[in-house]
């Protein structure tokens, strides 16, 4: 089975300041906006018995593109034309069903994921969550931002 599909997007980030804390401070750019398109592309050939609780057998994968324009206009003292950005995801996994005894078949799996993002506005990538407390393995090495 094999899908395709093209979207348009519009995005709003709106920033505010909270002025019952911090009493003066004022933002340079206060809200950005954005519109873009979206084109994904995807296949796979996939076993999925009846009763499964996971594809069984075969590969699927995925590739996506998006490109987004600034439509808010520069910051004052910014130069116009420099509001753009692009990105590229892919993803492909692999499943093999294992004669092993249960309930259910079990099943091995792989998943490889990669992205790119480009353009005078491309933010990195966050790659995680956001842990709940910071956890000292060794003195002096923290794992969590906490």
């Amino acid at each position: 089975m094999a899908t395709a599909g093209v979207e348009g997007l519009y995005e709003r980030t709106a920033y505010t300041i909270d002025s019952s804390r911090i009493a003066g401070l004022q933002l340079t750019k206060d809200h950005y906006d954005f519109v873009g398109a979206v084109a994904t592309l995807s296949a796979q050939a996939l076993s999925y018995p009846a009763l499964a609780i996971s594809p069984e057998n075969g590969v699927a994968a995925a590739i996506r593109y998006q490109h987004d324009w600034e439509t808010t206009g520069p910051a004052p003292g910014q130069t116009p034309g420099r509001g753009w950005w692009n990105e590229w995801r892919g993803a492909a996994s692999a499943y093999l069903a294992l004669p092993l005894p249960g309930f259910a078949h079990w099943v091995l799996a792989a998943r490889v994921a990669a992205g790119i993002r480009g353009g005078p506005l491309a933010d990195p990538y966050d790659v995680g969550g956001a842990s709940g407390d910071p956890y000292e393995i060794v003195p002096g090495y923290v794992i969590g931002p906490g």
